[in-house]
C-alpha cells in the first residue's frame, strides 16, 4: 500500500480498488496476527454548491424571459429593446451546467492512503479539478452580472414585486457561489496524495485468475456394472493447503513437483473454506479442475474406491524448485493412474 504497509486483497477487488470505485474492500494482513480490516473508498460531490447555483439561476432566467417576451407591459425602453431585429438576442440562454465533479478518498483504519478527483467519472488532477472549478464559478459570476443588467433594463413601474423576487433569489444564488468558492479553496489545501491507495502489487507466481490455459489429460469411462465412474489421471494425496485469498488456495501434492493454484466454483460460507480442501484427501488433476476425494467406507486393499467431495477450477501450476533427491522422487509423478469414484 501507500503507506508500506502489505496486505493480501480478492483478486477481483483489484480493478476497484486501482481504479477507485467506491465500496468496501476486506484486506488482510500478511504477517503478525494477520488481522483483516477493511478499505473504504469514498466519493464525495465537490461541485453540488455550484450546481445548485447553476439550478436556480437558470429558474431566474426564466422568469426574466417572460418579461422580455411581454413588452407591452414594460417601459418603451424595453419596448425598443425587443423590436431591434435579429441582431441582437433579447432573452438569455439557460447556463450549462458543467461536469460532476468529485472527490474519491481511500482509508483504511483512519488513515489516508489515496486521494483523487473525477470529473463525469474521468480521472482529473487536482490542478485541473481547481482549474475547471476557478473557470465555472467565474463565468456564472459574470453571467448573474448580465442577468441583474437584464433585470434593470425594465420600467420599475412594472413587476415591481417580481423584480424584488428575482433580486432576492440572486442573492441566494450567490451565497451558493460562495460556498462553492469555500470547496475550491478546501481542494488547493488538501494535502498531495497518491491517486490510488496500492503502491505495488505482487501475485503469487502464476496466481492470476485469468491464466486459464493449464490442461491436465485424463481419460474417464463409467462402468456400470459396478456403478463407478473411472478416471485414468494424475493425482496424489494433498500434503499443504494455503488460502492466498478468500477465492485462491496454493495446494501442494504428494510427490508431485508443481504447486497448483485453485479457486472454489461458487463463494465459500464464512467458516467453510477447510471444507474445501483439507491435507489428506486424494486430489485428480481432470482436465481444468482439480477433484478432491474422500476414501470410501467400501474400500478394502488395493481396490480403493473414492466419493467425489468436491471440485475446484485450476488457475494455474508452478514447479517448485527441488533437490536432487526430489527430482529423482519426482520422476515416479506424472504417471496417470485410475481412479474410481462413487
Amino acid at each position: 500500500m501507500t503507506d508500506n504497509s502489505k496486505y493480501v486483497i480478492n483478486p477481483r477487488d483489484l480493478d476497484n480498488i486501482v481504479y477507485m470505485t467506491p465500496g468496501r474492500y476486506p484486506m488482510q494482513e500478511t504477517a503478525g496476527a494477520k488481522r483483516c480490516f477493511d478499505l473504504v473508498i469514498e466519493e464525495t460531490w465537490l461541485n453540488g454548491d455550484l450546481y445548485q447555483a447553476i439550478k436556480m439561476t437558470n429558474e431566474i432566467v426564466h422568469r426574466v424571459n417572460q418579461w422580455l417576451a411581454n413588452p407591452r407591459r414594460g417601459s418603451s425602453k424595453m419596448s425598443r429593446l425587443v423590436r431591434r431585429g435579429p441582431d441582437l438576442q433579447p432573452f438569455l440562454g439557460d447556463f450549462r451546467s458543467p461536469g460532476r465533479l468529485t472527490e474519491v478518498v481511500a482509508t483504511l483504519e483512519l488513515a489516508t492512503l489515496a486521494v483523487t478527483y473525477k470529473l463525469e467519472g474521468r480521472r482529473d488532477s487536482r490542478y485541473d479539478s481547481i482549474q475547471n472549478m476557478t473557470r465555472d464559478i467565474r463565468i456564472l459570476r459574470k453571467f448573474i452580472h448580465h442577468i441583474e443588467q437584464r433585470a434593470d433594463a425594465i420600467d420599475h413601474n412594472f413587476f415591481s414585486q417580481e423584480k424584488r423576487g428575482v433580486k432576492q433569489c440572486l442573492e441566494r444564488v450567490k451565497e451558493q457561489i460562495n460556498l462553492a468558492e469555500q470547496s475550491r479553496t478546501r481542494i488547493g489545501l488538501g494535502q498531495e496524495l497518491s491517486n490510488e491507495p496500492i503502491a505495488k502489487t505482487v501475485y503469487p507466481e502464476g496466481g492470476r485468475l485469468g491464466d486459464s490455459d493449464t490442461w491436465n489429460g485424463y481419460r474417464a469411462w463409467y462402468q456400470e456394472h459396478h456403478r463407478y465412474l473411472q478416471i485414468e489421471a494424475i493425482g496424489s494425496v494433498i500434503r499443504n493447503v494455503r488460502w492466498l485469498t478468500t477465492e485462491l488456495l496454493e495446494l501442494s501434492l504428494d510427490r508431485e513437483p508443481s504447486k497448483i493454484f485453485v479457486t472454489p466454483l461458487k463463494p465459500i460460507p464464512e467458516g467453510y473454506q477447510n471444507d474445501e480442501a483439507q491435507i489428506g484427501d486424494t486430489a485428480v488433476l481432470v482436465g481444468h479442475y482439480l477433484a478432491i476425494g474422500e476414501l470410501s467406507d467400501d474400500s478394502f486393499g488395493p481396490s480403493q474406491i473414492f466419493i467425489m467431495a468436491n471440485y475446484l477450477r485450476i488457475v494455474s501450476m508452478e514447479k517448485e524448485t527441488q533437490s536432487r533427491r526430489g527430482k529423482n522422487r519426482a520422476q515416479e509423478s506424472g504417471r496417470k493412474l485410475v481412479w474410481r469414484f462413487k
